[in-house]
């Protein structure tokens, strides 16, 4: 989120609002360089949590969800392709620690989900957060 992190691909708090007015669910991503919450600091797992609260707050916990834009089997080419494309965008992560620490795989989703306990998020949400909420999103837009 923007007020987190001044990424520009990051929303603001206004982008949350009308998204929450209109149903709809934000992912947020374990991109180093959009979960940061310190300039050029590596975040963790509780700095995307951060993230995720901060929607949750000023948008509803049913406007929240993730979306990982992982790559495991990211080659060196493309990721130095993409470097140069978008040198704003990486923000100097190299393709080791361009993820949130403890979560650059899917095999680590119980991380996520061991972390979200920890910060007292009710069983309910969290599987709002890990699906629940997208998947409502998509049976609503399939339906129509």
């Amino acid at each position: 989120m923007r007020a987190l992190n001044s990424n520009p691909r990051n929303a603001s708090d206004e982008v949350l609002r009308a998204l929450a007015e209109n149903g709809g669910v934000i992912g947020v991503s374990a991109y180093s360089p959009f979960a940061e919450t310190k300039p050029g600091v590596r975040p963790g797992l509780d700095d995307m949590i951060d993230h995720i609260a901060h929607i949750a707050d000023r948008a509803g916990i049913d406007h929240v969800g993730i979306g990982m834009d992982f790559f495991e089997a990211e080659s060196e080419i493309r990721f130095a392709v993409n470097a140069r494309r978008y040198p704003n965008m990486r923000r100097g992560y190299a393709k080791q620690d361009i993820y949130v620490d403890g979560f650059q795989r899917v095999d680590h989703f119980p991380r996520l989900t061991d972390r979200l306990v920890q910060r007292k998020f009710a069983d309910s949400d969290i599987l709002k957060i890990l699906g629940g909420n997208l998947l409502r999103l998509f049976a609503a837009a399939w339906k129509q």
